[in-house]
């Protein structure tokens, strides 16, 4: 039974590449490919039947978190592999807390390259060296309250945080208080600061 990978990658050498790559690895496996998210967006109801994706975050409509957040909205079923030249550890964590299935770097050698595809294409994650550093803390938060962490790290209100979210203020602050917990702080600047320890969040922190 034939499986469909898209590829969403605006680099054509590389992309065939992953291409030749991932159809070798196992015949089974068709890949399709795309260089920007919009136009993935455009036809997501003919791509509905995909079994993977293959994400890169540097791509000319949006980069990073951004990129991930958005396919993942389009496809909130489908595992996500993002293969990227960007090799950030903050961002890495952050994927990892989003639900991504891999986070592969274009810079990897031919052969741990192929152990990381085949890996992901029977259905397990691939991190390297890095997953098992993550707290209970970093993948007990959820999206949202990821979303909320990025408004304080801001420095922005409460109504500010909900206006951008499309949430009322009343979840914002329950999502904070849950937030407070999990951290174990009193109050936005140690969740702030917290964060950033984990390397949840990379941004500088606000004064209360």
């Amino acid at each position: 039974m034939t499986k469909i990978a898209a590829l969403i990658d605006d680099h054509p050498l590389y992309a065939e590449a992953i291409t030749g790559l991932v159809e070798s690895i196992d015949p089974q496996w068709q890949v399709k490919q795309f260089s920007d998210l919009k136009t993935v967006a455009e036809i997501r109801q003919a791509l509905q039947h995909i079994s993977m994706i293959f994400l890169d975050l540097t791509l000319p409509s949006m980069q990073g978190i951004e990129s991930f957040s958005y396919c993942r909205k389009l496809f909130p079923e489908t595992p996500i592999v993002v293969i990227t030249a960007i090799q950030d550890h903050h961002i890495a964590r952050r994927l990892i807390t989003l639900g991504a299935k891999g986070y592969i770097s274009k810079s990897l050698d031919t052969q741990p390259l192929t152990l990381a595809i085949t890996a992901v294409l029977n259905g397990d994650s691939y991190f390297p060296a890095l997953s098992d550093t993550l707290s209970d803390t970093e993948t007990k938060l959820t999206e949202r309250q990821l979303e909320i962490l990025d408004g304080l790290s801001n420095g922005q209100s409460n109504k500010q945080i909900a206006y951008d979210l499309g949430i009322s203020e009343g979840t914002v602050r329950v999502h904070t208080a849950t937030i407070f917990k999990l951290l174990n702080v009193r109050n936005r600047t140690s969740a702030v600061r917290e964060a950033q320890k984990l390397g949840v969040i990379g941004l500088p922190s606000v004064t209360c």
